[in-house]
């Protein structure tokens, strides 16, 4: 961008948010005026060096700016907070609504018409407003106009096919990462990968003849991303629930401290079937849950495929996917301690996957016992372990202060919310409020159906309910939509394939009703009832949606399901092998799909709430606060401090357990963390904060960051392959993730005490294999070959069942995957197996002792893989206890009290006690827990008939 340009995006597409002039489109504010004042305009003046009330640009000294000029709406014309009255009514768009009653049903406020109770429980009606509404969203991002917002809506249905190829254009309301396309376009590939996000993709390759779909009354929005679930779990909600409330996760899995025990079961795999498309009917196309089952949704904790027990739906995000740990301190049998790490186990940080996400349950609790999890899992605590980084998301995360909170931020880490499940168990929620004000990436989970909610939308009602009468508005309409999309794949470490409508991604997308939210289409989403789903799409593949609409795209395998009133179809044939009609046979009793009208049966409250002065679980414990959670005269925001004492008198922060019987205001400056712009830094009006838009904080946002997770604002990319310096290992161009071409050494050699190369597909040429088994082989560099460098590194271990290689051969292979397995890096199942020559020669063996190469020797790891030699040998122990995941009988023996002597490639027959050997030569190899050493053939053990040399073994011990 150069001289006047105020942007040069490098094409000649107008209407894609830079014009083919080097100017800004017009944009269109969120409350749809046309010109939203010198700050949004092509450029005509500089604009106002300070604040301006009314540009939709909330600055200091300003309290809000909503961009419009209602009066009573929330944020008045002088920008100004609107006034709350006596707790009867809030600001909410012009409409009154009750501010001093519980949630309805778990669900909204309703139309403020009784005296503080929630009513039956309805909702409101899918063609009105879609329920209340906090007050207009200053944080949409802007609104492009583009040339199909001016197309009528179909009659009937919200969308229209026109047919063509495979190829498919949707047209509509696109929710783009940082702006909204009013009339815009997202074009996608027979293979499922986005090539067009804007305006007009109408000349990009394969449009023009692409299947067109049309939605002007449609909100386009990524498939909804749930990072947090325990599937296997669909007994339905708990139904006992009292004025009883927990301190801490034990307290109700266990029955501790007097407390009430709540229990579900393991279903079936029918169950979780069922599940998995009340899911998908509600727009979500991926879910973290803890189990799952091949079809319909991407399990992000699986493999990305599999044959059975859910897998990615080929994603490709990690080769085991994430590691979802429910219980990371090793305390499932009810382990609480409020000082020291002396529990049960902690997971190691070699449990985080170098290639993808570490999702870990800490901190689910009020008490100090909760906040104890956090510090031996952080690095807070030195006899713990440090389990904090970019690759973790913490969950549920209730039981934390601002030091940990910080903390988190520091170390790029998420947190993932599940608000409905946290208030109906503890009263309280995470403060969510603090975690973004100091840049912690916040997503939304679901956390089971038994305490939590049925589906993402009806989470979403719940964190829309906290948001706007208990936490002041923190999120915007976008945010809470973000919380859901680009928010969940950053902390499950997908942002590169998912969670987001960019060139490149999978076209994981769902299409809503816009209903009444011209104004804020993200709230479509956040508002949706189940027949505002139009459709949902698995990489361009239709799961659920329009009878007309599915049918017109061509899915097959479907069956028609009526959704409140709306025609459906639901495609299971092609996912999971059976129709509807079975699946509904095979769930008789189940929890159903969805809910008409009404929130959903036995769905818990999302009102906070801890009222009970039954003194075997009091309300208030160690000086907790005792509230009802309905706002009143002296008590604005429900936390049960009168306003008069409160350090947030407009912001719900309750005392907790933990807090020891005061407020927190970490600062001291008397204003209270929950409401203090910088909890950390007293009396300051700014405070420098991480983005989680930006997750390795270079300037660059994440979406467009070639290198997203890490810190590289020049984003050099030296090869052209569109992977930053920074991050690409790979010495060549391989765009797209192609395999790279490696050698042997660049595998095995550690770097900071891990193998980087794990997780990423290679290609190795011209190696030559040494020892053959069933279920793969070993390969080595050569010492005549070029590059080679010595025996360090030199071999590796090839999982390939049904292989016809044999030593002697030099091979080829292509697209293979690299893995640790078990601490043996391995590479797998090489797509392409090909032998270039055979019978060649093989490397003399390494010479070594025993005690150098057995478990624990100073050799052991750098010639695990290479073909090596022992002397001198005297057998000390026949069939040794099994290594971890190994069985009796092992069919091993132990020589000089260290080497274990492995059969995977040849038994041998079990010498006794005291025999002695001349020689033993194989491969070393790391299974099960220990180094041992791989004998080839019989003519590798060379039987000593004399003494063994007393001094070499003395030196051996």
């Amino acid at each position: 961008m150069t001289g006047a340009e105020q942007c040069d995006d490098g094409n000649t597409t107008g209407g894609d948010g830079c014009e083919n002039n080097c100017t800004l489109p017009v944009v269109i504010g969120t409350d749809a005026a046309t010109d939203a004042g010198p700050r949004t305009d092509a450029g005509s003046d500089a604009g106002p060096s300070g604040p301006v009330c009314g540009d939709a640009i909330s600055e200091p000294p300003e309290q809000c700016d909503d961009g419009n000029t209602v009066e009573g709406d929330g944020c008045e014309n002088n920008c100004t907070l609107s006034a709350v009255d006596a707790g009867t009514e809030a600001a909410d768009a012009g409409t009154p609504v009750d501010a001093g009653f519980p949630e309805d049903a778990g669900t909204w406020p309703d139309a403020g018409h009784d005296a503080g109770t929630g009513d039956a429980g309805t909702w409101p009606d899918a063609g009105s407003d879609g329920g209340w509404e906090p007050g207009p969203d200053a944080g949409t991002g802007p609104v492009i106009e583009c040339p199909g917002s001016s197309l009528p809506p179909p009659t009937p249905g919200t969308c229209s096919v026109t047919p063509g190829s495979a190829s498919r254009l949707i047209t509509g309301v696109i929710l783009a990462p940082d702006r909204v396309y009013n009339g815009g376009q997202v074009l996608f590939e027979p293979d499922g990968v986005i090539q067009c996000v804007g305006c007009d993709c109408s000349s990009m390759s394969g449009a023009a003849s692409a299947t067109r779909v049309v939605c002007p009354e449609g909100v386009v929005s990524p498939g909804l991303i749930n990072p947090h679930d325990h599937i296997i779990y669909q007994d339905g909600p708990f139904s006992g629930f009292t004025s009883e409330r927990y301190e801490h996760r034990h307290d109700w899995r266990m029955g501790q401290d007097g407390h009430t025990r709540i229990l579900s079961f393991i279903s079936s795999s029918a169950a979780i079937r069922w599940a998995e498309l009340r899911q998908v009917m509600a727009g979500t196309t991926s879910i973290a849950g803890g189990g799952g089952e091949n079809g319909l949704l991407r399990n992000l904790d699986k493999p990305s495929t599999s044959t059975s027990g859910g897998n990615q739906e080929g994603l490709g995000a990690g080769v085991s996917g994430l590691n979802y740990e429910t219980f990371p301190l090793g305390d499932s049998m009810g382990t609480e301690l409020t000082s020291g790490c002396a529990y049960p186990f902690i997971a190691p940080p070699s449990d985080i996957p170098s290639d993808s996400a570490f999702l870990t349950h800490v901190a689910e609790g009020i008490e100090t016992s909760a906040l104890n999890e956090f510090l031996c899992t952080s690095g807070v605590d030195p006899s713990g372990q440090d389990l904090l980084g970019s690759r973790t998301a913490i969950v549920q995360g209730i039981g934390l202060r601002v030091p940990e909170i910080g903390r988190m931020a520091s170390r790029g880490a998420s947190l993932v919310w599940s608000p409905r499940s946290n208030v109906a168990l503890y009263g309280d929620t995470a403060q969510v409020a603090i975690h973004k004000r100091m840049g912690v990436n916040v997503a939304l989970g679901t956390d089971w159906l038994t305490t939590g909610s049925m589906n993402l939308l009806r989470e979403l009602r719940c964190a829309d309910y906290l948001n706007s009468v208990y936490y002041n508005a923190t999120f915007s309409d976008a945010e809470l939509w973000s919380l859901v999309t680009r928010n969940a794949a950053l902390a499950t470490r997908t942002a590169s394939k998912i969670g987001d409508l960019s060139p490149g991604r999978i076209a994981d997308i769902a299409i809503f009703r816009l209903n009444a939210f011209e104004h804020s289409p993200h709230r479509a989403v956040i508002a949706a009832n189940p027949e505002d789903v139009v459709l949902t799409l698995r990489g361009g593949k239709p799961l659920y949606g329009d009878s007309a609409l599915v049918e017109a795209l061509g899915a097959t395998g479907c069956d028609a399901l009526e959704v409140c009133g709306a025609s459906r179809r639901v495609c299971l044939q092609p996912e999971i092998s059976e129709s509807l009609a079975s699946l509904q046979s095979q769930n008789p009793g189940a929890y159903p799909l969805f809910f008409c009208s009404t929130a959903p049966s036995g769905e818990p409250s999302c009102t906070p709430s801890r009222a009970s002065t039954d003194s075997r679980f009091p309300g208030s414990v160690n000086g907790s606060t005792s509230y009802s959670g309905i706002p009143e005269l002296h008590d604005l925001d429900g936390d049960g401090v009168p306003d008069t004492l409160d350090n947030c008198p407009n912001f719900f922060n309750p005392v907790r357990p933990l807090d020891n019987g005061m407020q927190p205001d970490s600062d001291g400056d008397g204003a209270g963390d929950a409401c203090d712009v910088c909890p950390l830094d007293a009396h300051t009006p700014f405070c420098a904060s991480h983005d989680p838009s930006d997750a390795d904080s270079d300037g660059v946002p994440t979406s467009r960051d070639n290198c997203p997770y890490t810190y590289n604002p020049g984003q050099e990319d030296s090869d052209g392959d569109g992977l930053g310096n920074a991050c690409d290992m790979c010495p060549v161009s391989n765009p797209d993730g192609a395999p790279c071409p490696v050698s042997i050494y660049m595998l095995k050699t550690p770097a900071s005490g891990s193998w980087p190369w794990v997780g990423q597909r290679v290609s190795l040429h011209d190696v030559l294999v040494t020892g053959v088994g069933t279920s793969g082989f070993f390969v080595q560099v050569h010492p005549d070959e070029p590059g080679y460098s010595g025996p360090g590194y030199s071999g590796v271990f090839v999982y390939k069942p049904g292989h016809t290689v044999k030593a002697g051969d030099r091979v080829d292979m292509g697209n293979a995957l690299v893995t640790n397995y078990f601490g043996q890096l391995q590479v797998t199942e090489p797509v392409s197996l090909a032998i270039r020559s055979s019978d060649n020669s093989l490397p003399v063996p390494i010479e070594v002792a025993s005690w150098e190469v057995a478990s624990g020797g100073g050799r052991a790891r750098e010639l695990e893989g290479v073909l090596v030699r022992v002397r001198g040998l005297e057998v000390t122990e026949v069939e040794p206890l099994p290594g971890p995941g190994d069985f009796s009988p092992t069919h091993e023996f132990v020589v000089d009290g260290v080497l274990r002597v492995n059969d995977s490639l040849f038994r041998a027959p079990m010498p006794a006690v005291g025999d002695l050997y001349a020689s033993i030569t194989g491969v070393l190899q790391w299974r099960n827990g220990n180094s041992k050493l791989e004998p080839r053939s019989s003519a590798d053990l060379a039987v000593d008939r004399e003494a063994p040399d007393t001094v070499r073994h003395e030196t051996a011990r």
